[in-house]
């Protein structure tokens, strides 16, 4: 019996998406770190231009037309796994940030700690710690969650036939996806504009995750050849066309002109590693490690630019104490988050950035749920006791996190 139930499981599990998924946040891990020492077909696919819209895409995969019956449900579920979380970090980095600045750092404290930077700061386009700024597309990814489940739901108010539906669906998310771009190319792409470009331009990427996994993907049965033939072919034809790679920031919707382009050149860096992923998923879609990485992406993107300090304080250490690493810039170390060193200016050397970046979000991932477990469990125990103690469990953080920061700042 417990045999089926696991063989059961394994069979439900998508290991070509766990796998894009990891390749996912290695991309971006990497692109922080100066590309981390590896070239993963940067000549075709360019760095940022897709990164994030495939973990949208993959978001949009894994949505599911079931919670449109309840959307206000799936708000709470959504708010509760990204942007509580995202607060109760942001009140930790404050911390960690003013503990930091006694030591001599001046990253992450250039704006204090106020209303502003503990409770506005998650919900605008910057995050003001410094070591927590990766998460800035946690709101524009939730945003789009909700604009499509109540869109959706809107849809199947008015129109009956599906098929319509969807077709009407699609066409919306493009044509808001280029809302985005066309606002950005006229420069609204500053400050609380700027959340709202990043979250338009989302939208299309989860609704072709979306549709990839109701239609498309049984019809993705052109062979390896083939399909990377014509794809490269595309990508080659319109890098002759534009005389070079094109490249866009999505964090910073720096689209210059209006065009349907960024668009494109996400879907065809999405669709490479998409294949990437199936052809390597049967040797390694199963190897733990994939799954970590897949399963702790949230917490990977939130936490590897300290994992990144926790390389540099080694470097700085080694430089201290000892004959090597003389020429590590201390100025650097203390106030520019994007400072590597790389021993003898070595670019191979950034992969240990990566290494320990990815670990650590890793790591805290597994404390977390083993801690949240934990709760669980006893919340089950004691239902009527659960709601306080955990309200006042996030409540004790966050003041203490956050009281203790405003202390340290305020110390003079």
């Amino acid at each position: 019996m417990r045999n089926n139930v696991a063989n059961s499981v394994e069979k439900s599990i998508n290991y070509q998406m766990k796998l894009l998924y990891a390749f996912g946040m290695l991309f971006i891990v990497a692109n922080h770190c100066g590309k981390g020492g590896i070239s993963f077909f940067y000549e075709f696919f360019q760095p940022y231009s897709f990164h994030v819209p495939l973990f949208v895409f993959c978001s949009g995969y894994f949505y599911s037309s079931k919670v449109e019956a309840t959307p206000w449900k799936y708000m709470r579920k959504k708010m509760g796994s990204l942007i509580v979380p995202l607060y109760v970090w942001n009140f930790v980095y404050a911390l960690i940030a003013q503990l930091l600045s006694l030591q001599g750092f001046s990253i992450g404290v250039s704006a204090g700690i106020n209303f502003q930077t503990l409770l506005i700061g998650p919900i605008t386009p910057r995050l003001y710690f410094d070591y927590n700024l990766a998460g800035w597309f946690v709101v524009p990814l939730f945003l789009t969650q909700m604009l499509t489940v109540f869109s959706r739901r809107f849809l199947s108010a008015i129109i009956k036939k599906e098929h319509r539906r969807e077709i009407l669906y699609y066409l919306f998310s493009y044509a808001l996806g280029m809302l985005g771009i066309f606002l950005a190319s006229k420069g609204y792409r500053t400050g609380w504009q700027l959340l709202f470009t990043r979250s338009l331009f989302f939208v299309p990427f989860f609704c072709t995750g979306f549709l990839y996994a109701q239609v498309l993907e049984k019809h993705d049965t052109l062979s390896n050849f083939w399909y990377f033939f014509f794809l490269f072919s595309t990508t080659l034809s319109l890098i002759v066309y534009h005389g070079q790679p094109l490249a866009y920031q999505i964090a910073l919707s720096d689209y210059n002109s209006f065009s349907i382009w960024p668009i494109i050149v996400g879907l065809l860096g999405i669709a490479f590693w998409l294949r990437i992923a199936r052809i390597l998923a049967p040797s390694i879609g199963r190897d733990r490690c994939v799954t970590l990485v897949a399963d702790g992406s949230f917490s990977i993107m939130l936490h590897h630019l300290l994992g990144f300090m926790i390389v540099k304080a080694i470097c700085a250490a080694v430089a201290h104490n000892t004959v090597f690493f003389q020429d590590f810039d201390w100025n650097a170390y203390y106030n520019d988050l994007w400072y590597f060193y790389c021993p003898k200016g070595l670019e191979q050397t950034r992969i240990v950035y990566i290494f320990i970046g990815m670990a650590f979000g890793v790591a805290i991932d597994v404390i977390v749920k083993a801690c949240k477990g934990s709760l669980t469990r006893w919340i089950k125990q004691n239902k009527k006791k659960s709601v306080f103690v955990y309200g006042a469990i996030c409540l004790l953080i966050c003041m203490v996190c956050g009281g203790g920061a405003w202390l340290i700042a305020n110390r003079g």
